[in-house]
């Protein structure tokens, strides 16, 4: 069994404080709650939903899509690479 070190880090997130677990170092976890607070303020600015629980769940939805977009391109790029690998051999 590997184990994985496990990093405990205060954050802060729409003003609230959490404690993040994650193997990920605390520059990775800033960059992470930078960009989620970019984002609940955008939604929250857009929208007018000052309800935190309907901004998260915007965020997660708005995360959810962009990954969903991220992974579909990446699907076509690697289809496009394989065919071309395949022409070449």
């Amino acid at each position: 069994m590997l184990l994985v070190p496990v990093n405990e880090y205060k954050v802060r997130i729409k003003g609230m404080h959490y404690f993040i677990k994650t193997d990920k170092d605390l520059e990775y976890v800033n960059r992470v709650v930078e960009k989620l607070n970019e984002r609940l303020s955008e939604i929250e600015q857009n929208l007018k939903a000052p309800d935190t629980q309907k901004l998260a769940v915007m965020a997660a939805f708005s995360f959810a899509a962009e990954n969903m977009q991220l992974q579909e391109e990446k699907d076509v790029v690697t289809i496009k690479l394989d065919e071309i690998i395949n022409k070449t051999a």
